[in-house]
């Protein structure tokens, strides 16, 4: 301890110091150890898998139907395609036939009468005939097209059928997957709710006391529990249950907020109620400091100093010393009084006196 030998103000920020490493490291050995409790907490129950949820029977049934159905198909497109070269045959021999019976027509036109020849006659019975074989063909044609309609819309039936096993399937794995989370979310329950009520009750108890620094760790390792390890996991439920427990936080940190201030207010009440000698005695030193620095009251904690004009770049030591009144004008406690050795005017709080350090009797 030589190197601080007469330097208790960096003892002091040493050991703040030490103790802010060690809640630091505390914490983090905390939540290593956490973490690992609750990834292995995820593997405790097997998560379920989506194959093992599909109608493998029913899904064949109806791939099998379907590839009947497509075999189908393709043999009526092939039919199709056939009538179609057919009947394209059927209607260039036509249009031929068309030609060449105009043709000979307006040639038979400076002979005779063209619409009682034998010979005409045959000839359109002819080209007739051949115009029957394209419509023939084209009836076939649109006959296979019904069919392949009807064979189509049969498809779609099962197209749709197995669509809607996909859709029970998937309807089941999400059902064990929520059960599955909810499961998981127990387990990190009861792993996480004894830590957070723990944590809860050093904070109320224990959160000023000489272990502070290791309760702090503590705590700090149940909020990373509860916000990293616990909240994720909270089912969703249409946002009903996390709004519902943000509300019921909410509510509780508000409660505690406003019991802690109406506890302080109700002490700060019955400090000025005590008599001036008390309040005197009851102002501790750390007290003392920081109201000095502060220029505030060590009781009513209200500024006692007046003059907000004065320029900032005057030491607030010379404020204090030239300008700040004697008692308190707020509640009448006694802010400054001068030294019964030595006579100089002193901050009445401060257990010696600046000026020859005597101890100040209270």
């Amino acid at each position: 301890m030589a190197l601080f030998k007469g330097s208790q103000k960096r003892l002091e920020i040493l050991s703040k110091l030490v103790l802010l490493i060690v809640t630091c490291v505390l914490s983090f050995f905390l939540i290593s150890l956490g973490g690992r409790v609750l990834y292995d907490i995820d593997h405790w129950s097997v998560a379920p898998v989506m194959k093992d949820f599909r109608s493998v029977e029913a899904l064949n049934k109806s791939n099998l139907e379907e590839e009947k159905i497509n075999k189908k198909l393709a043999k009526i497109d092939v039919q199709i395609e056939r009538s179609s070269i057919f009947r394209n045959r059927a209607r260039r021999k036509y249009s031929s036939e068309k030609r060449s019976f105009n043709n000979w027509i307006r040639a038979r036109k400076t002979i005779g009468s063209s619409t009682e020849d034998e010979v005409i006659r045959k000839r359109a019975s002819k080209l007739d005939k051949i115009k029957g074989v394209e419509d023939r063909w084209q009836d076939k044609i649109n006959a296979l097209k019904g069919k392949r309609n009807r064979i189509k819309k049969t498809k779609n039936s099962v197209y749709y059928l197995r669509n809607e096993i996909k859709n029970q399937d998937r309807s089941k794995y999400s059902e064990a997957y929520k059960k599955f989370k909810v499961k998981v979310f127990i387990y990190r329950l009861l792993f996480v709710l004894p830590i957070l009520i723990l944590a809860i009750i050093a904070f109320i108890k224990l959160r000023k006391s000489k272990l502070k620094s290791l309760v702090w760790a503590y705590i700090i390792f149940a909020l990373y529990s509860f916000f990293w390890g616990l909240l994720p996991y909270m089912p969703n439920y249409g946002g009903y249950i996390r709004y519902s427990v943000g509300i019921l936080l909410t509510i509780l940190i508000g409660i505690f907020v406003i019991k802690r201030l109406k506890d302080y207010t109700e002490k700060k009440k019955l400090e000025l109620e005590q008599s001036m000698d008390e309040r005197v005695k009851s102002v501790k030193e750390d007290v003392a400091v920081k109201s000095y620095k502060a220029h505030c009251c060590p009781s009513c904690e209200k500024d006692f100093l007046m003059n907000n004009w004065q320029p900032k770049t005057k030491l607030i030591k010379e404020i204090l010393e030239d300008e700040a009144p004697d008692f308190c004008q707020h509640c009448g406690l006694t802010l400054f009084n001068k030294c019964e050795k030595c006579g100089n005017r002193k901050f009445a709080h401060f257990p010696f006196c600046s000026s020859c350090g005597a101890r100040e009797s209270l």
